[in-house]
């Protein structure tokens, strides 16, 4: 899934949407990293190959509603505001530990709020991308868009978790 970054027309994706093997190989250097040089790391281990998910999980968050009202397989979220999927079962990104997905049980929404707005570190202090966001005032809040008993994470200009 592709994410537009605020104020730009450059846009991001997530690695094992589109690069497989650039996922696998970064996924192998970070588990060693983890394993050898830094075991009281952040995350957990990382698997080595995503499952597979729906086309309309990568793309749908990424049309205009134009885009999304022209799609056989994205839909309008309940409020009308965002492009999601239109199958409920579709499979969203799943994130690191402490962190929220792409796709979530509504039922979990109190959690899901509480995990979505991002903490500042000392990480966050040293690292200059996440240090731009900072100085930048972009949000730490990540939003949802609700279809169903789904909630769907919506894309924003931040898009590093540190």
């Amino acid at each position: 899934m592709s994410t537009r970054i605020a104020d730009s027309t450059r846009k991001t994706y997530h690695t094992g949407d589109l690069n497989e093997p650039g996922y696998e190989a970064f996924a192998t250097l970070l588990n060693y990293a983890r394993r050898r040089v830094h075991p009281t790391s952040a995350y957990p281990a990382l698997p080595y190959r995503l499952p597979v998910r729906s086309d309309a999980s990568k793309a749908c968050g990424c049309h205009t509603l134009r885009q999304c009202d022209e799609s056989s397989t994205c839909a309008r979220s309940d409020n009308g505001r965002a492009c999601v999927p239109l199958v409920h079962n579709a499979r969203g990104f799943a994130s690191i530990r402490a962190h929220t997905n792409q796709r979530e049980n509504s039922a979990n929404a109190a959690r899901v709020r509480r995990a979505s707005r991002i903490p500042i570190t000392a990480a966050h202090r040293t690292d200059p991308d996440a240090r731009r966001d900072l100085r930048n005032r972009r949000s730490r809040v990540l939003t949802y868009s609700q279809r169903g008993r789904t909630l769907w994470r919506r894309p924003g200009s931040r898009v590093r978790v540190v």
